[in-house]
């Protein structure tokens, strides 16, 4: 697709600049030559500029190249003789297009080329280098264009393989820490287990089928991080532990699946295993296309300072990736209380 591109796109070029511009720009001075005959000019400039175009091409498709590698050497060598075998080819087409043009049985405007009436050159040179600096340039536009485009394709290759490895850490994490925590419960046969495997099953679902979306809808996002604290109430037992509020307009927002799912994890692995007074809150707030994530949690000195876990650095690493330069991350911590602030700026 991008090569069938790339040859319309030097199609339209040798069309515009070799046949348009220059049909209109010799228009009045061949008219004159033709005696006023513009008709004559036009069929006369069909034949020539095709053929004119021919010579040009093969310059551009096997002696540009050489410029653009570098061999300045072979590529002037190889200019001198286009200019030497372009200016006897352009006799040649001067007298068949004179031939074809003139009445039946009438010589043509121009004599068959022999060495004796051979005048060097047929055409100004400065027009014929301004034609080869151009169709140069154009090559030279061309390959920064193509290089461009090949890098960009990686870095966006580079960028998924990221966004992947990352995605693979998350789920995993996730998960291994839910299955614990059911293990403990089944292991004393806790009536909870059942609702937790099934809530685990709802959550496991969405990330299966929406974890791999490059963007899915905020409102199932927030969905998804609602049963996410169903299912500790579940696990816990005392609702009034957690809370989690939703403010602002979601309708029309799409963002990267689990992006806020690694914040709520920290705040439920540190906030509720303290063992006196155990909270987490947690917020979101949509307004003046920015959403801000917040999320708090009880606290105790045994966690080490700056200790976020696989998650938070996992996060840290895909807003780098996802929302350069517009976003903010904010984590801070007291003697009693852990806080994480996360901004995404949507345009």
């Amino acid at each position: 697709m991008e090569r069938l591109r790339m040859t319309w796109t030097v199609a339209g070029f040798f069309v515009f600049y070799f046949f348009l511009l220059q049909l209109a720009n010799d228009w009045q001075y061949r008219s004159m030559l033709d005696g006023g005959d513009p008709w004559k000019t036009f069929r006369y400039r069909l034949i020539t500029i095709p053929l004119t175009m021919l010579p040009y091409y093969l310059y551009y498709r096997w002696q540009v190249p050489l410029l653009l590698k570098n061999k300045l050497g072979r590529f002037l060598l190889s200019v001198l003789l286009f200019i030497v075998l372009f200016d006897i080819y352009l006799h040649l087409t001067d007298w068949l297009a004179g031939n074809a043009l003139s009445p039946s049985g009438m010589p043509g405007k121009y004599p068959m080329l022999t060495w004796k009436n051979y005048h060097f050159p047929r055409q100004s040179l400065h027009f014929t280098f301004i034609n080869l600096f151009a169709l140069a340039g154009f090559a030279y536009f061309l390959n920064r264009w193509e290089a461009e485009r090949i890098i960009r394709r990686l870095k966006e290759q580079q960028l998924q393989l990221q966004l992947d490895y990352l995605k693979a850490q998350l789920h995993p994490h996730f998960f291994f820490n839910t299955l614990n925590n059911i293990y403990s419960l089944a292991l004393y046969q806790s009536e909870k287990t059942a609702p937790m495997v099934d809530k685990l099953s709802q959550l496991m679902r969405y990330i299966v089928y929406n974890g791999k979306e490059n963007r899915v809808p905020l409102q199932k996002e927030i969905e998804f991080l609602q049963n996410f604290v169903q299912l500790e109430n579940i696990r816990h037992d005392n609702s009034s532990l957690i809370s989690f509020t939703v403010q602002g307009d979601v309708r029309g927002i799409c963002i990267p699946p689990l992006l806020f799912m690694p914040i709520m994890e920290n705040g439920f692995k540190h906030g509720l295993n303290v063992i006196h007074n155990p909270w987490m809150e947690a917020g979101m707030l949509i307004e003046n296309n920015e959403i801000i994530f917040e999320v708090k949690n009880s606290h105790t000195q045994s966690t080490p300072p700056g200790d976020s876990g696989i998650g938070l650095e996992n996060l840290r690493q895909r807003l780098e990736l996802l929302y350069p330069n517009k976003h903010t991350i904010l984590v801070q911590q007291t003697a009693h209380q852990f806080e994480v602030n996360l901004t995404l700026m949507l345009s």
